[in-house]
């Protein structure tokens, strides 16, 4: 561990490396990573001699945060302390919180030098900030085009990328798994590492040490299993597309993807399910007599084939075109981050038109209206489902279907998501045409849907095989 006095003795002084690095290319936000999270700690005080500065304030100068608890101003030292800084985008032009920075101040075990450590970034981070460091900045040379190869700077650069296209619950996932393999990065002490030289053993050792701490967790907790086979090889498909990415698109740089020959562990696919007629109509009788709200947003979940929590909850009045009868799905809801386009029947568009007249375009369809569920003793209960300014939430949706669930004796396999695939069930059964269920599930290809539609059990006639297979 650093001590204080080595930290000061580093602020006076001007590395090297540093100098050489932004004489040649850009203050990337890799490099930010690489200097304070990596282990260089150079002295910014000649910066400004050396960059000119700029007559537009853009960021918020960095500050301590004390692991003080909400509402209270007293440092905690069982709390994590960190560093942070605002700077603004310039996409939106608004000032955003950026990634905390700890370094090492967490490893102090008193206030006064937890303070001084702190104090001592936060002047590193505001001369960078003062000599032009953007984390906006593209990661690559202004000269020559050449990517900042540092895995610590790649693994940024490919989230960045990720997240100007996917919704933030697509997102998610990368960011989790390649966020978790950059924490590993950084523990192993091997910041300094190229993405092109990353080894297979590298991956595998990540994915033990995965497994082994999520073990370890579990038993402290009391959890009845630690991480699953499938959500490993989930977190390894996922690093093999971070890999992939830049093997793709830098391939001058990137030529081998040290996933790539990696073996699945075995796991256990319970896959998609849609419900029988049978389960269908005892779900309609129950949810008409104990809670007639959750139909009301399962029959959209059906009508429409589209993601209960990430698209039918967000839905707005606007969305629906009764002149086409069909949804549309925004850019900001869609999977693949565009604008899609659902058909919808006749019928249930009719009911959709009833159903939403009178209510503003910028309303989401599903919304708690309080004041309607307001009974003679003036006490606010949830009333009945309408558009509304806010939509409906989806702790709300979860607890209201798990009621019916319980009622209906099905286990947790079964979702609202299943009444999607039961649409999808009856369509093919009712008209064999595949070509309808790819527009409708927005599949980009028909190979798409019949993997789709064989995962559910279906281009299998039962009675006809029957029929043929000849006695003893």
């Amino acid at each position: 561990m650093p001590t204080i006095a080595a930290l000061k003795r580093s602020i006076n002084t001007v590395c090297d490396e540093f100098l050489s690095l932004s004489m040649c290319s850009s203050l990337s936000s890799g490099t930010l990573l690489k200097l304070v999270e990596g282990g260089f700690l150079p002295s910014t005080n000649n910066l400004q001699t050396i960059f000119a500065s700029s007559n537009v304030l853009n960021y918020k100068p960095a500050k301590l945060y004390l692991g003080s608890a909400k509402k209270a101003n007293k440092p905690d030292l069982s709390r994590q302390w960190f560093v942070y800084y605002s700077y603004r985008n310039p996409a939106t032009g608004k000032l955003e919180r950026q990634p905390p920075i700890y370094r090492d101040i967490n490893t102090y075990n008193t206030i006064g030098e937890r303070k001084e450590y702190g104090q001592a970034l936060i002047i590193i981070i505001n001369d960078l900030l003062k000599a032009g460091f953007s984390p906006y900045e593209e990661f690559v040379s202004r000269e020559d085009g050449t990517l900042n190869k540092n895995i610590l700077s790649c693994a940024e650069f490919y989230l960045a990328e990720k997240k100007k296209y996917l919704a933030k619950k697509s997102y998610t996932p990368y960011s989790q798994h390649v966020g978790w393999f950059v924490d590993w990065i950084k523990e192993t002490h091997l910041t300094h590492l190229n993405i092109d030289q990353v080894k297979r053993h590298h991956i595998m050792k990540f994915l033990s040490d995965y497994r082994e701490r999520s073990e370890k967790y579990a038993a402290e907790k009391g959890l009845k299993k630690a991480a699953s086979n499938r959500q490993i090889n989930n977190i390894k498909d996922n690093i093999s597309g971070f890999f992939n990415y830049f093997k793709t698109n830098f391939e001058d740089d990137v030529t081998k993807n040290p996933v790539k020959g990696i073996a699945d562990l075995p796991h256990k696919t319970q896959g998609n399910k849609a419900f029988t007629d049978r389960q269908m109509t005892l779900l309609k009788s129950l949810m008409l007599e104990h809670n007639a709200r959750i139909l009301t947003f399962c029959e959209m979940v059906y009508e429409s084939c589209t993601r209960p929590h990430e698209e039918t909850r967000l839905l707005k009045v606007m969305d629906l075109e009764f002149d086409q009868n069909r949804i549309h799905i925004r850019p900001e809801l869609s999977k693949e981050g565009r604008s899609e386009y659902i058909p919808i029947g006749v019928r249930y568009m009719n009911w959709l038109k009833k159903y939403t007249h009178g209510y503003a375009e910028s309303d989401y369809l599903f919304s708690i209206n309080r004041h309607l569920g307001a009974n003679k003793y003036n006490r606010i209960k949830p009333g009945p489902l309408v558009p509304g300014e806010e939509p409906i939430s989806e702790w709300t949706l979860r607890t209201w279907f798990k009621a019916i669930k319980d009622l209906a004796g099905l286990d947790e396999t079964w979702s609202i998501y299943s009444f999607k695939h039961s649409y999808c069930v009856r369509a093919y059964l009712d008209t064999k045409d595949v070509y309808f269920i790819q527009i409708k599930c927005r599949h980009t290809d028909l190979a798409t849907t019949c993997k789709y539609l064989r995962n559910l059990g279906l281009f299998v006639d039962l009675n006809q095989i029957a029929d043929n297979v000849r006695g003893i």
